[in-house]
């Protein structure tokens, strides 16, 4: 759970606060993967809402919360589903227009049951804590044919 050996991560290694730090953070990432986990579940299955996919990824960085990364899918009929990730910041406006860049999508599209075509774009950089890289694309895109074989 702490990625690090029981006797490790609970009597210490010596090295100081430095272990210490970052044995607390990959208990804290590993306690929020489950929670959300489990918040992505009732989210579909007992609240009803109505998507056919959510994930979300919180991220920690040192002792705060750095942000959260949702994904949220919708099929469109037979072949099509559509893909919308927007990321929150906590030191940003949720809903500000200049915040949209922070936004990522992707369209699939099922030729057979074999064969898939997805094009997405999705932000470079996640929330950053000491400000960001101004001359760093903004985003980046893929374009994929994809051959899925199930046995």
């Amino acid at each position: 759970f702490f990625g690090a050996p029981s006797v490790e991560a609970f009597a210490g290694s010596g090295q100081g606060s430095q272990t210490d730090q970052r044995l607390v953070q990959q208990g804290l990432n590993q306690f929020l993967a489950a929670v959300s986990g489990q918040l992505e579940y009732s989210l579909i299955s007992d609240f009803n809402v109505p998507l056919d996919y959510v994930q979300i990824r919180p991220s920690i960085y040192g002792n705060e919360l750095a942000g959260v990364d949702l994904a949220l899918g919708k099929r469109l009929g037979e072949k099509w589903f559509v893909t919308l990730s927007p990321r929150f910041c906590p030191r940003q406006e949720v809903f500000a227009l200049e915040n949209l860049e922070n936004v990522g999508a992707s369209l699939e599209y099922r030729f057979t049951k074999e064969w898939m075509f997805l094009v997405s774009g999705d932000p470079v950089q996640g929330c950053a804590p000491f400000g960001s890289n101004l001359l760093a694309p903004k985003y980046q895109f893929g374009v994929d044919l994809l051959w899925e074989k199930r046995y």
